[in-house]
């Protein structure tokens, strides 16, 4: 369960190399979001496929974490 935009792992992810030279992830432009979003989907979609008992859950909307399990209850 993560944040369709979610502004730590955005950051953590810029840090550790990725994006390129004009993504700036402290800014929050848009290349690094969508670079990020293209890599944790590709991610998710790998793990999907090879586990059966794997699902994930993004919510629509900005943020880091999610107190609760009020989201994971609802899928």
């Amino acid at each position: 369960m993560s944040h369709t935009y979610d502004y730590v792992s955005i950051y953590m992810w810029y840090q550790m190399g990725g994006g390129g030279q004009d993504d700036d992830a402290k800014d929050n432009d848009g290349d690094a979001n969508t670079a990020w979003w293209n890599g944790i989907m590709a991610s998710v979609n790998l793990i999907e496929n090879e586990f059966s008992n794997f699902q994930s859950y993004f919510i629509e909307a900005n943020g880091h974490c999610s107190f609760g399990l009020y989201y994971a209850l609802q899928i």
